[in-house]
């Protein structure tokens, strides 16, 4: 793993790829781009904390300034780090190791955690949810993802040239070419896009086919009694891709889906973000992983 990321309009479908193409453009390259220009708090770094990339309003949060002079710093010397005593005392070693970007690139799975960060000296401390996705290079944990919701630096856009490519069309392409089981719908829960490994995952046939159709008509969600009984529509709301649409926050959840009328049930962990047009959330981004 060689990252760690932690998420339209309705009628955008991005161009698939052929496998030779997708080479030309490095899985955690793609990443990294969208997350440079993102219009959400999120970061990307390597498997040695390197900060690769972030995107202004996480760099903003954090008080670290311009999104370049952040690239390249660990991210446990970025950040300052305190727990949440009421002295407010600076994270130990172990502890930093701990909070969720680190323990994504160790774990190799999706995590979650609260950081407690002092943004600026003068300034109280900021409580922060964040979810930590793992990034593939080949079969390999490269890099982590962070939502706040050599060394490969993104060219830096400016506000002009970001406004000729929307931030929910970036991550949708982004997505449709990941290595990563993720996908992303808009606000009506739509899939507007959605990884090879994600549709492999549930079944779904290629990517292309699933484009344009509802979550919930797709999924074949169960619940998690022995006989898997099919969600009622009630249920259905409060998985995670769902759920960060309403509560506009990050979500995390287990979903119990059957690839293929005939096959025993999968359970997976889900994890979303949600992602923003302007100061409205447009659709959300979720990572899934596989429960043992």
């Amino acid at each position: 793993m060689a990252h760690v990321e932690l998420s339209l309009s309705g009628a955008f479908v991005p161009q698939a790829r052929t496998p030779a193409e997708a080479e030309f453009v490095p899985s955690v390259d793609r990443w990294t781009s969208t997350v440079a220009s993102a219009a959400e708090p999120c970061l990307v770094i390597d498997t040695s904390t390197t900060i690769l990339a972030i995107s202004a309003s996480c760099s903003d949060l954090f008080g670290l300034g311009k999104p370049v002079e952040a690239i390249g710093q660990s991210l446990g010397a970025a950040l300052r780090l305190i727990d949440f005593t009421a002295g407010a005392g600076e994270l130990d070693e172990t502890d930093v190791e701990k909070i969720p970007p680190l323990l994504a690139i160790r774990s190799e799975r999706l995590a979650r955690g609260l950081l407690r960060v002092v943004p600026n000296p003068d300034e109280p401390p900021l409580t922060v949810d964040a979810i930590t996705t793992p990034l593939l290079d080949g079969d390999r944990v490269a890099h982590v993802e962070l939502s706040l919701s050599g060394a490969f630096v993104p060219q830096a856009r400016t506000p002009a040239e970001a406004e000729f490519v929307p931030n929910l069309d970036r991550w949708t392409a982004t997505v449709a070419a990941a290595t990563e089981p993720c996908l992303v719908i808009d606000a009506t829960a739509t899939i507007l896009a959605i990884s090879a490994p994600c549709s492999e995952l549930f079944g779904l046939g290629k990517p292309a086919e699933v484009i344009g159709q509802q979550l919930s008509t797709a999924l074949r969600l169960v619940d998690f009694t022995e006989n898997g009984r099919e969600l009622d529509e009630s249920d259905v709301d409060m998985i995670p891709p769902l759920l960060a649409i309403r509560s506009e926050r990050l979500a995390r959840g287990l979903l119990r889906v059957v690839p293929a009328p005939g096959e025993p049930p999968l359970t997976v962990d889900a994890i979303t973000t949600p992602l923003h047009d302007g100061d409205r959330v447009a659709g959300t981004l979720t990572f899934f992983s596989g429960v043992r």
